[in-house]
């Protein structure tokens, strides 16, 4: 394991179905199983930060419905490339790949992770290609980050107002096991305090699954000895693989709509400075 990512015992998805791991029979060729990473399709702020190592897991068959095991091994980086010992069969066995930074669980019908700590955890999948006898066998790996991450807060007041005792909060998800075809399921939630101030500039940094959530808003409004308590609330799309910050503007009171504005979404590595997002 590489990442400090624990798989717990209790997990029982398809445990009666998980294939055993046999090595390839066929006498291998020359050729070592390679990977380099292509950030071809990533721009430059969105680029992601690999570890030295990370776990592969190869099958053949058919992705998410008939997965048999190839071998499960750690591939290190080595110059260039990412090497674990494997080699590329004489005949075309039909090769897929999953990798990961944390550990993979075979299963015949999807391979998956379990996720047991909210840590960044990034996958690859690099399917069968058919030109066996001639494509280049040092294969491009392309990661993306399973989480959504979470940026800044940043709340304002209504014009002509100001605001006590604000609160934002959600109850997303943030712990489950992950089908490596993009699946949650089994899926654990936490509290999250969002904000407590107006105009917050700080980066929460925390992991949760993505996607759609509600945001609830309590406040105090006063103005010119007017006092009124607000409970307001947000649907908001939270988006994986990048940095979601939250820019609300409150509304003036019960009678008015909710709160004006949403999700800004920013790069993964370098998002959630609000100079960037504003």
């Amino acid at each position: 394991m590489i990442t400090g990512i624990f798989i717990l015992a209790s997990c029982t998805k398809d445990a009666g179905m998980r294939p055993s791991y046999s090595e390839d029979i066929q006498a291998p060729l020359k050729e070592e199983i390679s990977f380099y990473l292509d950030d071809a399709a990533d721009t430059k702020a969105d680029i992601i930060t690999v570890p030295s190592s990370f776990n592969v897991l190869c099958f053949t068959g058919t992705a998410g419905s008939d997965e048999m095991t190839v071998f499960n091994s750690v591939f290190s980086k080595t110059g260039s490339y990412y090497q674990g010992g494997k080699y590329w069969p004489s005949s075309d066995r039909r090769y897929n790949f999953y990798a990961s930074n944390a550990d993979i669980t075979a299963s015949r019908s999807g391979a998956y992770i379990t996720v047991s700590e909210a840590t960044d955890i990034i996958v690859a999948h690099y399917g069968y290609r058919s030109n066996y006898e001639s494509f280049e066998r040092i294969i491009p790996l392309q990661f993306n980050h399973i989480y959504a991450k979470l940026g800044y807060c940043n709340v304002t007041a209504p014009e002509g107002y100001t605001v006590t005792d604000l609160k934002v909060s959600f109850s997303p998800y943030y712990l489950g096991v992950y089908d490596l075809n993009g699946v949650w399921t089994g899926k654990t939630k936490r509290n999250i305090t969002l904000a407590t101030s107006l105009n917050s500039s700080s980066s929460l940094g925390s992991y949760i699954v993505p996607g759609k959530y509600t945001v609830t808003l309590t406040y105090t409004l006063n103005k010119n000895g007017y006092v009124e308590p607000v409970n307001k609330s947000v649907d908001l799309e939270f988006i994986s693989g990048k940095t979601n910050n939250l820019l609300l503007r409150l509304p003036s009171g019960n009678d008015v709509e909710g709160p004006e504005g949403g999700i800004d979404v920013d790069d993964w590595e370098s998002g959630g400075n609000i100079n960037e997002g504003m």
